[in-house]
């Protein structure tokens, strides 16, 4: 595993916590 692959991955995880996030906010202020 390469930097680069290492830097991927991180950016998709915080991508993926960010939406879900921002899913979940969506989900209490419009139910």
């Amino acid at each position: 595993m390469t930097t680069s692959d290492l830097a991927i991955i991180i950016l998709y995880i915080s991508l993926h916590f960010l939406i879900s996030a921002v899913f979940a906010v969506m989900l209490i202020v419009f139910p």
